[in-house]
């Protein structure tokens, strides 16, 4: 009887452990995260919550820094050149070169820099900055002064997007979940055992 009882708590002890291991591993793979120093450092320059940041570069590049979309979009933030050759000479950056998007911390400087942007531009509404990142802020002007997207001029009660609708909410569904990840010091262990 008792080794009976012995081995049913060693199997339910090892499904527990084997539990736990394949949610960390899932964790891992849906919510990864790389150069955070970069991003807390020019979240914190530019006025942005690093867990949102994380959740963006999930979503744009899955926080491969070599990502490349098809319509030209680079790096981890997912840059075009336009809009880089725009942003750096207003941060400044010296020397600045569109080939050299791609690279993790210029691309994160870049990005914060225009999240900041489009943070204060849109008054801080979450929603909206979030939009312009995806859609353009051009689109997002025309939704506002649009009664059928707008009702105050100032938040969309509507997005007519269906791909920016879903990437809004990705984005606030894991900025929530990177949140909770940081604040619980997650990735701040090499290994789980």
């Amino acid at each position: 009887m008792l080794k009976r009882l012995y081995k049913r708590f060693i199997h339910f002890i090892m499904t527990v452990i084997a539990a736990i291991f394949v949610l960390y591993c899932t964790i891992c793979i849906v919510y990864p995260l790389e150069h955070y120093e970069l991003i807390e450092k020019y979240s914190k320059q530019y006025g942005l919550d690093p867990a949102m940041v994380c959740a963006l570069i999930q979503a744009e590049s899955g926080f491969n820094a070599d990502a490349t979309s098809p319509k030209g979009a680079k790096g981890l933030m997912q840059l075009m050149d336009d809009t880089a050759s725009w942003i750096a000479p207003q941060i400044p950056i010296e020397n600045f070169n569109v080939f050299r998007i791609k690279e993790p911390e210029l691309n994160i400087q870049l990005g914060c820099w225009y999240l900041g942007y489009l943070n204060k531009r849109f008054d801080g509404d979450l929603t909206l900055m979030v939009a312009a990142y995806n859609a353009g802020s051009g689109n997002i002007d025309k939704w506002l002064d649009n009664e059928k997207y707008s009702a105050d001029g100032k938040t969309l009660d509507k997005i007519p997007y269906t791909e920016t609708k879903k990437y809004v909410r990705k984005i606030k569904i894991n900025q929530y979940v990177y949140r909770l990840l940081l604040k619980v010091k997650f990735y701040e262990h090499e290994t789980f055992f």
